[in-house]
């Protein structure tokens, strides 16, 4: 486990195993149902137990228990954020700030940028441009984020307010 620290509290990521699979598609839902359903008018979940592929995902804990989960997939153009979920308890306690601030380190150290895409419907735009990632690229449907490589470490979690 690899521990963050979140105002007094651990925050821990560890690679996901088959068993987590069902708290992955739970976080999904949870995380994404409304914003997908203001697009589209209806909930489609990308995965099912027979097709979720836990390749590059890591299960968030917090304060002993499951708060979230983030998948990424590094290419040599950049560290891709595919997944980025917290449980609605671990929500808004700087959790994701702490594990957003490890994925853009992890792509500094390899001098890469970091890209995202978020649903226009989705309020966690304003999350990720906080933190420096800038709209790349819109769809009709989904905003394309990027934050440059920053050769600073203390750069990865500063907010701009």
């Amino acid at each position: 486990m690899n521990p963050l620290r979140d105002a007094g509290h651990s925050v821990q990521l560890r690679k996901a195993c088959p068993a987590d699979a069902p708290h992955v598609l739970w976080l999904e839902e949870v995380c994404m149902k409304d914003h997908a359903t203001a697009l589209w008018g209806q909930w489609r979940p990308a995965d099912t137990l027979a097709t979720l592929d836990l390749a590059g995902h890591e299960m968030i804990a917090w304060q002993g228990r499951a708060a979230g989960c983030l998948a990424t997939n590094q290419t040599p153009e950049a560290l891709h954020l595919s997944r980025l979920y917290l449980a609605p308890d671990a929500r808004n306690h700087g959790v994701g700030t702490q594990v957003l601030g490890q994925v853009i380190t992890r792509a500094n150290q390899q001098q890469i940028p970091t890209k995202l895409s978020v649903l226009i419907t989705n309020p966690a735009v304003r999350f990720y441009q906080r933190h420096r990632f800038c709209v790349q690229r819109k769809t009709s449907e989904r905003y394309l984020m990027i934050r440059p490589y920053s050769p600073s470490q203390e750069d990865a979690t500063h907010e701009n307010h």
